[in-house]
């Protein structure tokens, strides 16, 4: 999947716009959360991919609850302008839930998801120009083994954003704490 996602205010005015790629639409889809508040607004999705390879797409009104609603008891990552971060999950994690907001700023990353040395699985380019009122959510399908989320911020020094980067499914139901961390396998 090669797709282009934008959240539409009026013709000229995109707040929210992100490209995602996926090396396979079937083992991870894309799941994302574009928050909608106030105004009218139209959400498009463009297939960047050739003809070849189409995709099924809904957009629909999920009735819940904003996205970082359920994480607040979780502390968020500061991360800034120009800061690389990465996260490792186990085997055991089928999925993780990402979150990226501001405070009153502009958002501008990229997100890769990887298996494995240099093997992009996933990879996420987003930009928002009010991140505190369009967060970016996306749950990322994490099957077979360890994988790496690597979280960059492309905007310099004065941009921060919080990024909340936990598991969302795991394979069994043992409610022993996943691994995570960086530094090599364990």
């Amino acid at each position: 999947i090669d797709t282009d996602i934008q959240l539409w205010h009026t013709p000229s005015y995109v707040p929210t716009k992100c490209r995602i790629y996926s090396e396979n639409g079937m083992t991870r889809p894309i799941t994302t959360i574009i928050e909608t508040p106030k105004h009218p607004k139209t959400v498009a999705i463009y297939n960047k991919a050739q003809a070849e390879f189409p995709f099924e797409a809904i957009v629909t009104n999920t009735g819940l609850a904003k996205p970082y609603e359920s994480l607040s008891g979780v502390e968020a990552e500061h991360i800034q302008g120009g800061r690389i971060t990465s996260y490792t999950f186990g085997a055991e994690v089928k999925s993780i839930q990402i979150l990226l907001k501001t405070v009153e700023r502009n958002m501008k990353a990229k997100i890769e998801l990887t298996q494995g040395p240099n093997q992009t699985k996933q990879i996420v380019e987003m930009y928002a120009s009010s991140g505190y009122k369009n967060p970016f959510y996306i749950i990322m399908a994490t099957p077979e083994s360890f994988s790496t989320v690597r979280i960059i911020n492309e905007n310099t020094v004065e941009f921060p954003f919080d990024a909340y980067v936990l598991p969302y499914e795991y394979e069994t139901e043992d409610l022993t704490k996943p691994l995570m961390g960086g530094g090599g396998f364990q």
